[in-house]
Order: structure tokens, then C-alpha cells, then sequence
């Protein structure tokens, strides 16, 4: 009796109740084939604005719809005025930009992407990219840019001559993600 008892409770627990986007949140979406099998996927970036952060879910299309695949609840800072609001792009290779930015309001204005590509069946952070500069003083500025994937990069610092980063390889999964994570070898 026991045994059967867990055998009806067991599908109700491995069943995740579904998310619902609501159309109002919706900051941006895009569509591509990111795992090469002939299906379009779908990657959603939806404001949170209670935590002032920006979710991403990504669904891997298959014959019967979308499925979801992977979701991140602080993949990007979001504010809630212009130059504030992030989105979504997809560069040259095919791969999913997250891109961050805060260039409507203060002094620091920054820009942030993340790079986030489709390996082994999984989706990762494969890059870092921020940059800042000083809206009043123009000596005030720098970049960094790493490829996570394989621990190589570069920083800038104003006029000085850019510096090489290496680091340990990471595969950070999309879904680990959070706006905490920030290299410190970047400034």
C-alpha cells in the first residue's frame, strides 16, 4: 500500500508548474536556432521591477511548441527610467547578447553584455563586457573584456596602454547568472 501510495505522489512532484510572462513585463525577445537542431528557440528578458533586476528565460522549440529550457532571475540590472532598460541581441556568431546599461542617469555611465552561447547542451556565459566612463571627466574611463570560456581577456583604464587577463577557464551555466558576478580582475 505504501508503495503504491508513492508511486501516485511521485508525478505530481516532478511536475513544475509553468511561468507566466505577463506581456506588460516583456523588455525584450528574440528567436534563433541556438542548439542547431532545425527548431526555432526563443529568449525572453522580463522586468522585475520589484527587485530591480531582469529575468531571462530561454525556450528550445520543438514540434509540439516551446519548452523552457533555462531561466535566470538576475541576469541583468534593469532601472526603471530611459538608459536604464536592458535587451537582448544576437551578434554575428549566432550567440545571445544580454546587454545592461545605465547611460540616462548620473555621472558613471556604464554598459555591460554578456554572451551567452549553446554548449553541450547547455547554456553558458561565455563573455563578459563592461565599460564605464565619467560624464564630466573624460580621463575617467575604462573596459574590460573576457572570454570566460577560455580565462583570456583585457582591461583598459583610462589612457593607459590595455592590460592582458588571464584567468582560470570557467563555464558559468546561463542559469547561475546573477548581477553579483562581476570579474574582479576588471577594475
Amino acid at each position: 500500500m505504501r508503495f503504491l501510495l508513492i508511486l501516485l505522489i511521485l508525478p505530481t512532484l516532478s511536475v513544475a508548474e509553468p511561468r507566466t510572462v505577463l506581456p506588460e513585463n516583456v523588455l525584450s525577445a528574440i528567436t534563433a536556432d541556438w542548439n542547431n537542431d532545425g527548431q526555432k528557440d526563443r529568449a525572453i528578458l522580463v522586468d522585475n521591477p520589484i527587485e530591480g533586476v531582469a529575468e531571462l528565460y530561454i525556450y528550445t522549440g520543438e514540434d509540439r511548441g516551446f519548452f523552457e529550457h533555462s531561466s535566470t532571475p538576475e541576469i541583468a540590472w534593469s532601472g526603471s527610467m530611459w538608459g536604464q532598460q536592458p535587451s537582448l541581441e544576437i551578434n554575428s556568431d549566432g550567440d545571445l547578447l544580454v546587454k545592461s546599461t545605465n547611460h540616462g542617469m548620473g555621472r558613471t555611465r556604464w554598459f555591460q553584455t554578456l554572451t551567452i552561447t549553446y554548449r553541450n547542451g547547455a547554456f553558458v556565459v561565455a563573455r563578459f563586457n563592461h565599460s564605464y566612463y565619467d560624464s564630466l571627466d573624460p580621463n575617467d574611463n575604462g573596459e574590460c573584456d573576457i572570454n570566460l570560456l577560455s580565462g583570456r581577456g583585457l582591461t583598459l583604464r583610462g589612457e593607459e596602454t590595455p592590460r592582458d587577463i588571464i584567468l582560470p577557464a570557467r563555464v558559468i551555466p546561463a542559469s547561475e547568472w546573477n548581477t553579483d558576478i562581476f570579474p574582479e580582475e576588471c577594475f
